[in-house]
């Protein structure tokens, strides 16, 4: 056994912990993997996915496990990516399990209030740094957005057909908060439909709007559309200059708003998610820290919208739920 290696977990063996291996995959220094999921089937999917995405590299040693029992008793650094309504034993099965000194949790974080106190409770009694995976944070392009927005009110809106706005809202949120450097917000308004084809059995989605305002006076509008065929665009207006980003497309343009309101055209990527995951891995484990979101302030971030969730779904759904099935 090599000294040398850092142990690693990822809890959820789904789409989005198949991302987080690929992306762990691409760290360069030997790591000792397990994932684990309750599910074979879901563990030999990854399997294969690592193997065709790794191909004949022998880096890293990866176990594939249906129980949190078989990990090791301590941790370097662990990534829960289950659906929200298993997070928390999740979490509370990897930390009877294992002495954890980094951990990377996927959102939508939790469905109700008394989760997220439970959590808070959990990570309290140990030394663990936690951040939550909304990456955009990672991309180069909007890094150096928010160089240029520094110090700027903007107004911030986002339209796009069918996305996910129960789930995915709080990716725009925190992009909006990581541009400003405003955690704190208040959502004024919010027209919501259910969504009658969500993504997964047993969870809710909405279309619909919400418009907010953060506490240093940006605004925004999130809208998802139920008619498809709208492609995800974000438009940034402040003072001087104006951003319109569509991502879908993977193009955009600025233009200064004062003297010529000339176009100039922007260069604009989307990194793959296993690319600004292993950026953020590679960050952790080398540096103990990254540039996603802590913990700490995306539970600041994640609260409004679930309670704005939550009190759709207790008035037009189930006026006695204390969870909002969103993942």
């Amino acid at each position: 056994m090599d000294s040398k290696m850092q142990e690693c977990a990822i809890v959820g063996a789904g789409q989005i912990g198949s991302r987080h291996l690929q992306a762990l995959s691409r760290l360069k220094s030997p790591l000792r993997i397990c994932v684990v999921d309750p599910s074979p089937q879901a563990l030999q999917r990854s399997r294969l996915q690592f193997e065709e995405f790794q191909g004949k590299s022998d880096t890293h040693q990866v176990s594939f496990e249906t129980s949190a029992e078989n990990l090791p008793p301590k941790l370097d650094l662990a990534i829960i990516a289950t659906v929200a309504s298993h997070r928390l034993s999740a979490m509370d099965a990897l930390f009877k399990r294992s002495a954890l000194k980094y951990l990377i949790l996927e959102k939508f974080l939790f469905q109700s209030t008394d989760d997220y106190h439970k959590a808070d409770s959990l990570l309290a009694q140990t030394s663990t740094q936690t951040w939550v995976n909304c990456p955009r944070r990672l991309w180069s392009f909007y890094q150096r957005l928010r160089e240029r927005l520094t110090g700027s009110k903007v107004h911030y809106h986002v339209t796009g057909s069918q996305w996910g706005l129960g789930c995915n809202a709080i990716h725009f949120i925190d992009h909006l908060a990581f541009l400003t450097g405003d955690n704190h917000y208040s959502i004024l308004d919010a027209s919501l439909e259910v969504d009658p084809s969500p993504k997964r059995q047993g969870t809710i989605e909405f279309t619909g709007s919400l418009l907010g305002k953060l506490e240093q006076g940006s605004t925004f509008e999130i809208t998802s559309l139920a008619k498809p065929g709208h492609p995800i665009e974000v438009s940034i207006l402040a003072d001087e200059v104006e951003f319109h980003i569509n991502e879908t497309k993977g193009t955009g343009w600025s233009r200064d708003l004062a003297p010529t309101l000339e176009r100039v055209d922007l260069d604009f990527k989307i990194p793959y998610v296993s690319e600004t995951g292993a950026i953020a891995c590679q960050d952790i484990l080398s540096h103990g820290n990254c540039d996603l979101t802590t913990y700490e302030d995306s539970v600041a971030l994640h609260t409004p919208l679930l309670q704005t969730f939550l009190k759709y779904y207790q008035t037009q759904i189930d006026e006695t739920a204390t969870a909002c099935p969103i993942t």
